[in-house]
């Protein structure tokens, strides 16, 4: 039958103390195994009333005999009926069930020893020494079986033993004389002896129960950690599909953006250069007319408000195609003086618009280096012109020189310094964000998209360097660029 399993620190005492403290599971088991047993202990008991009343027969009285029988078999009834029928119910029905199930147990097992203590009473008043001898002999078998059956519980063998044994030393004290002392003092023994053979059977079985309730324990905590293991398991999988999921799905958003931008920067870029373009036509034509200042003045507004929309569309459309990898590198061989040239030749304007100044500082043999030198220049201009907005009345450097990192790589380092109204440690960190500047006070007054220098950033990045800054608020800043010289040198973005 299942047995109700209590918590592992559920103790229970059994026989008001009597019985050692045990766990209530394993006390359960020991009356489940008493249980399935106890059957066979009570057909051997009668079968051995039986044969007792036959093997007696003419040496004890013949009506004292049947009584002793007739006792024992509603005794045997008695205990089948408690044992199939209300044990079961006690064992369900309260968390307690085992205690008393065991008590019952117990005192079944004392009422079957009793009638055989019974049966040793009766040889002794009815029959003769035979009869006594016969009665002793019957006794130490069947309760030698008992014992050994019931051994699972040890307070239920001791109840059986007691009576008996007992019941014999009073008879042959009764009887007196050397021989039935000395039988008396065996009888004694006896009982030592089966009770310590209980003692360590019980002891045996408790473990073996304890181990078995143990493992049980074991494997049952085992499937539940496989089970939160699988389960676990499976989340993970689940997490990293949709994680792969949305990968996937940013990554066709970030090709349909890109897609899309390029579609409208070329549908907004060709009616902006034919705007700006006629506007050129016509700022000539004015001009060569002689026509009034105010409609030249117009015109140059328009071209200048469309030069404005066209880059910013132009940096629109590059950060998009960074984004999306689009980006291909052309390595050329660039003659840096050239290329510095250039550069000062076309911000010049951009320095002379607020008055300022332009130094360029560079070795004589800087010599030429390999790199893309359009995305080289646009970061140049990039960097000189926020240089150029962001100062008035004050000087601009170029520090142009060629240096080694510490992995003996050789690099272009370009520092650009101003000046200016340089910035504060918040708005540096703000600094190298898509659409965002240093606040938005700068925006209002100096204009702008904030992508210039996240653009310059990523395409130096990608052309092995990177874009670095170094300013204080109210004295200037520093912008250093650096690409590698030679070999192109890609670090993540």
């Amino acid at each position: 039958m299942g047995l109700a399993m209590n918590k592992p620190t559920d103790i229970v005492m059994d026989l008001q103390g009597w019985y050692r403290w045990r766990r209530q599971p394993v006390l359960e088991q020991q009356i489940d195994m008493l249980r399935i047993n106890f059957p066979i202990t009570l057909g051997g008991s009668l079968l051995g009333a039986v044969g007792s009343w036959l093997a007696m027969w003419g040496s004890v009285s013949t009506v004292a005999m049947t009584w002793w029988l007739v006792s024992h078999v509603l005794v045997v009834a008695a205990v089948f009926a408690v044992l199939h029928w209300y044990i079961p119910k006690t064992l369900v029905a309260s968390e307690k069930g085992g205690p008393r199930s065991a008590t019952v147990l117990a005192i079944c097992m004392g009422a079957m020893g009793l009638t055989w203590g019974s049966f040793a009473i009766t040889a002794t008043i009815y029959g003769n020494s035979n009869a006594l001898a016969y009665a002793f002999a019957i006794i130490g078998g069947v309760s030698s079986g008992a014992v050994s059956l019931s051994s699972s519980l040890l307070w239920g063998s001791i109840a059986y033993l007691i009576w008996p044994v007992s019941l014999m030393i009073v008879c042959c004290v009764w009887l007196g004389g050397q021989f039935y002392i000395f039988a008396a003092l065996m009888l004694l023994v006896y009982f030592l002896l089966m009770t310590m053979q209980a003692r360590n059977a019980e002891e045996a079985i408790c473990r073996g129960i304890e181990h078995q309730l143990l493992n049980t324990d074991l494997v049952k905590r085992l499937k539940q950690e496989t089970k939160a293991a699988q389960t676990a398991n499976i989340e993970t999988e689940a997490a990293r599909q949709r994680a792969e999921l949305a990968h996937k799905e940013a990554e066709e958003a970030n090709q349909t953006k890109s897609a899309f931008l390029a579609n409208m920067s070329h549908e907004l870029r060709t009616p902006l250069n034919a705007i700006i373009g006629y506007s050129e036509m016509l700022i000539d034509d004015i001009v060569d007319e002689g026509a009034d200042d105010s409609s030249l003045a117009d015109l140059e507004k328009i071209k200048s408000a469309g030069k404005h929309l066209l880059g910013l569309i132009n940096d629109v459309l590059d950060l998009s195609k960074i984004e999306a990898g689009k980006v291909e590198l052309e390595y050329d061989a660039i003659d840096v003086r050239q290329l510095m040239d250039q550069v000062c030749s076309t911000t010049q304007h951009l320095m002379s618009a607020n008055r300022n100044q332009l130094v360029l500082n560079m070795p004589p043999d800087i010599g030429s280096i390999e790199s893309d030198i359009t995305r080289l220049r646009q970061v140049l201009f990039n960097i000189m012109s926020n240089a150029a907005k962001f100062t008035r009345d004050g000087v601009i450097t170029l520090d142009v020189l060629r240096s080694h990192d510490s992995a003996d790589i050789e690099r272009l380092v370009v520092h650009v310094t101003d000046t200016g109204i340089g910035m504060s440690m918040e708005q540096m960190d703000k600094l190298f964000q898509p659409f965002v500047q240093a606040d938005s006070a700068t925006t209002r007054k100096y204009g702008g998209t904030g992508l210039g220098l996240v653009i310059s950033r990523r395409l130096c990045r990608m052309m092995g360097g990177d874009v670095t800054l170094q300013s204080e608020l109210g004295k200037g800043s520093c912008f250093t660029v650096s690409v590698v010289a030679r070999a192109p040198i890609a670090i993540p973005l």
